[in-house]
């Protein structure tokens, strides 16, 4: 049975310098261990799943401003709510996923790499499209690795855009 695009990509990714070190800065941002910790508001993020971190935005900001527990005091910003780090996380992860996996939808599996140790991703169960082979796997592999490979970066990037899974998937 032939390889899935997604389960190629996180085999590519896995060994890649730049996923690694993508990786690396968000599980330094999921611990907060540039700001001293995350104790007063979420806490380290890597203790929550993808699903609560995902509700937790949503259902604070439905809440009035003066009423949200660490929203800053005296500003009409309705974006200062004191989950600023959450955001940025959540918008890594999904960068990370769509760059080096092929799309946003596996963000929780890439949260769940984060939280754990190592690069190797879990299997995907998706219908997909197969996993490219010759030339294309090729550039795809050093659009994900850096490598430049005779192709400018430019050129690999157009090429993971145009070969990458479009639609959604069912996992």
């Amino acid at each position: 049975m032939p390889k899935v695009f997604f389960d190629w990509a996180s085999g590519e990714a896995q060994s890649s310098p730049r996923f690694r070190a993508a990786v690396d800065r968000l599980r330094q941002l999921a611990a907060g261990s540039e700001r001293a910790g995350y104790a007063r508001t979420t806490g380290p993020l890597t203790q929550k799943s993808w699903e609560d971190l995902s509700r937790t935005l949503p259902a604070l900001l439905s809440q009035p401003q003066e009423e949200r527990r660490h929203a800053w005091n005296n500003t009409d910003l309705p974006t200062d709510d004191g989950l600023r780090h959450l955001r940025d996380y959540q918008r890594g992860v999904r960068k990370t996923a769509r760059r080096f996996i092929g799309t946003e939808d596996l963000a929780p599996r890439i949260h769940d790499l984060v939280a754990t140790t190592g690069y190797q991703l879990e299997p995907v169960n998706a219908t997909s499209p197969h996993a490219p082979t010759q030339a294309q796997a090729s550039s795809l592999a050093a659009h994900i690795t850096g490598a430049s490979w005779g192709a400018g970066a430019t050129a690999l990037q157009a090429a993971w855009r145009r070969a990458r899974p479009k639609d959604t998937f069912i996992l």
